[in-house]
């Protein structure tokens, strides 16, 4: 799937640095934006889920259309949890990007700093990065930038994270739907899609697609897959690597286009 050609402006916000009526201005915009993108959850479940006030810290990216309205979003929230008599960090993200525009990671960078700011910055203690996986997309992205993550395809399971989503599923808000062998959780939110772009998923043969769809068949009645991965420097390893082979192919993309264009 190819992005649009159209250049959009993005910038970075922090909600706790907002007022009490610019928050809610921006509520009301990513409100149009998500609600497009995604059906069943209201407007104040959405609020309480894109600026969470039990969050210790968060920041979003935002993109907009060059005449300002905004066709995206990307929020990361930092939560302090105890696990096992551990403090430990969970980041939680939520985000949306309108159909058109995907297909150019345009997230991707801004999660990865984001990501190592909150895991580096005190207190030290061990950070994981938890979603609930609405759509065969979102997994898929996850899997291809994550080396080390649960639940995920291959016959090597990681109990400890297991067990651990185990302990954070009742933190997400979201009610269970199945905790075996994988947890799912009811979001109340669907990804609208159309016939033609369920039947691509359904016919993906990518081995991330496959398991999602097996482990998590009611996707499109707001049915989430919980995944978590630790944030680690062999999963940052493998994210560098990936993002760089991406800005490679891209920027070869370009090349390859203009050499075409020049020789018209």
């Amino acid at each position: 799937m190819m992005a649009r050609s159209i250049p959009l402006s993005s910038r970075i916000v922090f909600p706790g640095k907002l007022t009490p009526d610019e928050r809610q201005r921006l509520i009301d915009e990513l409100y149009e934006v998500h609600d497009t993108i995604f059906a069943g959850e209201d407007k104040t479940v959405f609020a309480h889920s894109i600026m969470p006030p039990d969050a210790s810290d968060g920041c979003m990216l935002l993109h907009a259309e060059p005449g300002g309205r905004l066709v995206g979003y990307c929020c990361l929230h930092l939560f302090l949890h105890r696990h096992d008599g551990r403090k430990v960090k969970v980041l939680r993200g939520q985000f949306g990007l309108l159909k058109d525009y995907r297909g150019s990671h345009r997230n991707v960078s801004f999660l990865f700093y984001r990501t190592l700011r909150f895991w580096l910055a005190p207190p030290w203690c061990p950070t994981y990065l938890l979603e609930a996986m609405i759509h065969p997309s979102s997994y898929l992205l996850m899997h291809h930038y994550v080396r080390t993550m649960w639940p995920a395809p291959g016959p090597r399971v990681q109990r400890r994270l297991a067990e651990l989503v185990d302990s954070l599923k009742g933190y997400t808000g979201y009610p269970a739907v199945a905790c075996a062998p994988v947890v799912v959780v009811a979001t109340g939110a669907s990804t609208r899609e159309t016939t033609h772009d369920t039947a691509y998923w359904q016919g993906c043969d990518k081995l991330a697609v496959q398991y999602f769809l097996k482990h998590n068949p009611g996707y499109r009645e707001g049915h989430g897959l919980l995944a978590i991965a630790t944030v680690s420097i062999s999963n940052f390893a493998h994210a560098v690597l990936r993002i760089g082979r991406v800005m490679w192919r891209r920027r070869f993309r370009s090349r390859g286009a203009t050499t075409v264009t020049a020789n018209r």
